[in-house]
């Protein structure tokens, strides 16, 4: 889905009226804005984790997208276009880091082309077609809201998977039973 987000932008950008400089401008600005990401992505990483950069960059396809679904002066697109570099650098880079984290040893390489196949192949394939199709039959304001919709979801269900389940459990029972009208003081010695 992410793909699509940027590969039918364009599009959208046509039928909102925008001239042909807009449109390079809009591509120039939103590899630009890649850089920086680029370069300080190691600092995130190694700072707040590549699962964190993953989840802020998902956080950050979401309002992406929400923005450019309310888009009317197609010139707008070049602020929201600053977003870019950190929805899609720091999902790669984060990608890249968790699937080397995630590898066997010796397999690291081999496990970040999956990543790469998943990403650009497998995942920009799918989410152009049903994004192409979403746009046809809906209209590219409500296939991006729906976009909107698939990240944040996704974003979810990831942060799901990353809680300490069994941290989460203690605590709740540690808590009901320092809360429990029945509760001594000896029990907590």
């Amino acid at each position: 889905g992410a793909t699509s987000l940027q590969s039918l932008l364009l599009m959208f950008l046509s039928d909102l009226g925008a001239p042909d400089v807009l449109e390079g401008l809009t591509l120039s600005v939103a590899t630009i804005s890649e850089l920086p990401v680029f370069w300080a992505s190691g600092t995130l990483i190694n700072k707040y984790g590549a699962s964190s950069l993953l989840c802020a960059s998902m956080a950050a396809f979401t309002v992406r997208a929400i923005f450019v679904s309310f888009l009317t002066n197609p010139w707008m697109v070049l602020p929201l276009q600053l977003l870019h570099g950190f929805t899609f650098a720091g999902a790669w880079t984060a990608g890249v880091a968790l699937a080397k984290e995630n590898s066997p040893a010796g397999l690291e390489t081999s496990g970040q082309s999956i990543f790469s196949l998943a990403y650009n192949g497998v995942g920009g394939l799918a989410g152009s077609i049903v994004g192409g199709q979403l746009y046809d039959i809906l209209g590219p304001r409500e296939m991006y809201r729906i976009k909107a919709l698939v990240f944040a979801v996704t974003l979810l269900f990831y942060l799901i998977t990353l809680a300490d389940w069994g941290r989460l459990k203690h605590l709740r029972c540690c808590k009901h039973r320092d809360q429990a009208p029945h509760a001594s003081g000896y029990h907590r010695i």
